[in-house]
């Protein structure tokens, strides 16, 4: 065997990121971009030529990936769609706790009224992302 079992899980996770940010640039590409957005928007004025080519680029990478996936034994993970949503927002609602107003600290004087303005928005949010993780459980 050429590679022990870590050194496989290594790769493992590689390529599993690697797919996971192509598909993402894929519909990235893809997508309408007139949808809506409250805290961003993309803009592209790239031209069909240049958006022909990056999909391109991307299943050349999926064609090695498969490669090195087989050639290496790699396992797909099963990965069920309520784990991956419950992983996703947990994260998320780590980082909005340390959004609230004790946590900002860290960037200079708080302003007193944000802990009222702020921190229940937050709180709220947060509550409905936990709601959507028990739901995924």
């Amino acid at each position: 065997m050429i590679l022990n079992q870590p050194q496989k899980q290594s790769i493992i996770i590689t390529l599993r990121i690697t797919e996971t940010f192509l598909d993402e640039t894929e519909r990235l590409i893809k997508e309408d971009k007139t949808d809506f957005h409250i805290m961003y928007k993309y803009t592209d004025d790239t031209s069909k030529e240049y958006r022909d080519k990056i999909i391109n680029d991307i299943n050349k990478c999926r064609v090695i990936i498969k490669t090195i996936k087989n050639q290496f034994q790699c396992d797909a993970e099963i990965m069920p769609i309520p784990k991956v949503i419950a992983g996703r927002l947990s994260y998320l609602w780590e980082v909005l706790e340390d959004t609230k107003s004790d946590k900002l600290k860290r960037y200079g004087d708080v302003n007193n009224a944000l802990k009222d303005k702020l921190d229940p928005l937050l709180t709220n949010l947060m509550g409905l992302l936990s709601d959507i993780i028990d739901e995924s459980r």
